[in-house]
């Protein structure tokens, strides 16, 4: 109800300071809802439409009564929608390097081996790269065939021998390797002759294109998400979201990884079953000293993340996730304060460009 001013009087206020505490209650609400105050002071304490505004013009755009107008901010697009599939569990897949190759091999030829046994020695083998892995075969069958199944945790690379003395020594040679480091194996090869190094970049190549086509066959159709999910407040400080693979003992995880902004000291990554982010696998905090490091190959998409393995879909989007882990990094180095909803909404908006 109304308060009478023997009310107002009875707390020391007069009547025409009472009116103006509920015009200013009145206006602290308007400014509430982002509205622009029409109002001017006058000397007897009363309040009117301030000079050069029309009462009657709607079409004006406001703001916050003493505040300058500032840009819009970036409108939050795209935000995605939960899941409406049920939930499936974590999908682990199965990383045996004795798994059976599949046929036929997308590439046989020869090449040179280095030997096992003494680690110096090359002798002439048969290599065929499989959709899954690569067999080695020795002529004459003086030996076992090597058949390795490799994980999305593998890489190529061109590469020389260990010191300077032994690459002199074979001129001739042009070296790569393939590393399984899921198992810490690695196989030394080496093309020779005229065309060495064509024939050693034709090999990468075809590796490489192996390696990238079994990882994205783990994933499925997504895009990669900045904006936090409706209803689930625990995603509310994301600054980048997707599907990537987990390497664990047990084989390879896909797991839907999630960046946090920082706040104090620390930032936060998590890792769910699925884009749901219902239930956590794995949950990491992140400071100044926390280890960030990624596997260097050709088309590698590998990145380690204090003490777990990571493997992105493409090798584009694993620079982007160092890239934003880096930064939140330099925030933490730099003692910045915990971001503002608006701070992180530009945030965002610098992960999509």
């Amino acid at each position: 109800g109304q308060t009478s001013s023997r009310e107002w009087q009875a707390f020391g206020i007069d009547t025409v300071h009472a009116e103006r505490v509920d015009v200013m209650a009145s206006l602290q609400q308007m400014a509430g809802l982002n509205t622009l105050c029409k109002c001017a002071e006058s000397e007897d304490g009363t309040f009117r439409v301030a000079p050069g505004v029309d009462s009657k013009d709607e079409q004006i755009e406001f703001f916050p009564c003493g505040e300058p107008p500032e840009d819009p901010l970036p409108p939050e697009e795209d935000v995605p929608q939960p899941p409406s599939r049920p939930r499936e569990g974590l999908e682990t897949f199965s990383a045996d390097i004795n798994l059976p190759l599949q046929e036929p091999p997308l590439r046989s030829g020869e090449v040179w081996h280095l030997c096992q046994d003494d680690g110096k020695s090359f002798e002439k083998v048969f290599l065929s790269i499989h959709s899954n892995g690569l067999s080695i075969r020795h002529p004459g069958e003086t030996h076992p065939t090597t058949s390795v199944a490799w994980s999305p945790f593998s890489l190529v690379q061109a590469c020389r021998l260990h010191t300077v003395q032994a690459d002199q020594s074979q001129p001739w040679l042009r070296l790569f390797k393939v590393s399984v480091f899921h198992h810490g194996l690695t196989h030394f090869f080496a093309t020779h002759g005229a065309d060495a190094d064509t024939e050693r970049a034709r090999w990468v190549a075809d590796v490489s294109r192996a390696l990238r086509m079994l990882t994205q066959s783990l994933f499925p159709e997504f895009q990669l998400a900045v904006y936090p999910l409706p209803g689930a407040s625990w995603t509310s400080t994301r600054l980048l979201a997707g599907y990537m693979l987990l390497y664990d003992d047990q084989g390879v995880s896909l797991v839907y990884g999630e960046l946090h902004a920082h706040c104090d000291s620390t930032a936060g990554f998590a890792a769910y079953e699925d884009d749901s982010c219902m239930v956590q696998v794995v949950h990491l905090a992140i400071d100044t000293q926390t280890c960030v490091s990624e596997r260097v190959g050709i088309d590698c998409s590998c990145f380690s993340l204090g003490d777990h393995h990571f493997s992105t879909r493409t090798c584009a989007e694993k620079m982007l996730w160092l890239r934003a882990i880096s930064n939140v990094k330099v925030k933490l180095r730099h003692w910045a304060a915990t971001p503002s909803p608006n701070e992180l909404r530009h945030y965002r908006g610098a992960v999509r460009e």
